[in-house]
């Protein structure tokens, strides 16, 4: 009887010894870009880059839960070491694993990968990718001295940092603002600004610039870490299009959902006219010609009338109107564009005239707005029906 307690209470204290904990790593990886493989669980202890895939539910914190011993019953000699890895390419590349040279968390006898902490049961570890933390925080960058959070250019001037680049061509116009050509002439043919950091920090910033072409096209923003045109933000082209043919129109890009509180301060500005179109040298030159004028950054609710050049002496009467209303400006307008209050365009005319009346008789009760455009000026301006 004394033998069989003697191998039950053994085999009661191996059972203790190899319990599985369910053990769940979580890493935010608010500070850089996660690649096209995802992230991975991995090195030391899991031996492999890509030992154990991590999941995301698009917050930037990615997790996975493996089954692991007691730190004790690890074997003797087996590393107690373990690393993420942002998007490796198969067993072995540990040049995708996160930098910790230097760090207190980094084990410099291990390849500066992390130490285990001893496994005593189910727990979470958290962390941030390329950093100590241990709360699964990520600590924001250092703000640089010449960090900016407002830049303009109005283009009055020859000189400034706006400039053609692959094929594209710039070149100043007396009246005031930038013509480039050869848009299409490169799959990547682009306007190009290097300006100082940007701080997006506030969440409430925005780019707008004013473009005037000879036909519809797709304008892509993208905003990168200077020449690296991997580390980015990009704003899809099709959400911000020049549709206003022959006619000055401003183009606003809401960054607020770009806040860059862990991220790198861009530092170039990059517009896109129809980006990876094939270039047709049948196509007339001067289809692939645009205007622009009038660069902005800061905050985003402020763009669309800021540094506008604006029509002087705008009235209309009778206002609130029943049929018709008369419009007279400081100089003679060339179109006129009535929107409803959901941006809808429900009437417009071009009266090449400084005074004119416009039929709204066929328009229902509300508020609209009246958009004047005279050259590259114009004015905006409400009438009630």
């Amino acid at each position: 009887m004394k033998n069989l307690y003697i191998l039950f209470t053994v085999l009661i204290s191996l059972g203790i010894l190899n319990a599985q904990n369910q053990v769940t790593f979580e890493v935010n990886t608010a500070m850089i870009t996660v690649g096209p493989n995802g992230m991975y669980l991995g090195g030391g202890y899991f031996a492999d880059s890509n030992a154990h895939q991590m999941s995301t539910t698009g917050d930037g914190i990615y997790t996975v839960t493996v089954d692991m011993p007691n730190t004790v019953d690890m074997t003797a000699g087996t590393s107690q070491n373990y690393i993420f890895f942002n998007s490796p390419n198969g067993t072995a590349d540990w040049g995708s694993k996160e930098n910790l040279d230097g760090q207190s968390c980094g084990d410099p006898t291990k390849y500066n990968d992390r130490t285990l902490p001893t496994i005593t049961g189910n727990m979470t570890i958290k962390h941030c990718f390329n950093s100590c933390e241990i709360d699964g925080t990520c600590p924001p960058p250092n703000v640089p001295s010449n960090a900016i959070t407002t830049y303009s250019e109005s283009f009055e001037t020859g000189v400034g940092v706006f400039v053609g680049a692959d094929q594209a061509v710039v070149t100043h116009n007396t009246n005031g603002y930038l013509t480039i050509s050869n848009t299409n002439k490169d799959w990547y043919s682009h306007l190009r600004a290097n300006v100082s950091p940007m701080d997006l920090r506030s969440g409430t910033k925005g780019i707008s610039l004013r473009v005037k072409g000879p036909r519809p096209s797709k304008v892509m923003l993208k905003i990168q870490d200077g020449d690296n045109h991997g580390d980015n933000y990009a704003a899809a082209q099709l959400t911000n299009n020049y549709t206003d043919v022959g006619n000055w129109q401003t183009i606003t890009w809401d960054m607020s959902a770009w806040d860059n509180a862990y991220g790198t301060y861009m530092t170039a500005v990059v517009f896109f006219f129809d980006i990876e179109t094939n270039y047709d040298a049948n196509v007339d030159a001067s289809q692939n010609t645009f205007n622009v004028d009038n660069f902005q950054f800061g905050e985003f609710a402020s763009l669309s009338d800021h540094r506008v050049k604006l029509i002087k002496d705008v009235s209309l009467y009778p206002n609130p109107v029943r049929d018709v209303v008369n419009i007279s400006a400081g100089e003679s307008i060339q179109r006129v564009r009535v929107y409803d209050l959901t941006g809808r365009m429900v009437k417009q005319a071009n009266p090449n005239t400084a005074d004119f009346s416009l039929d709204v008789a066929d328009l229902s009760k509300g508020v609209y707005f009246v958009k004047l455009n005279a050259g590259d000026r114009e004015a905006t301006t409400k009438l009630i029906k």
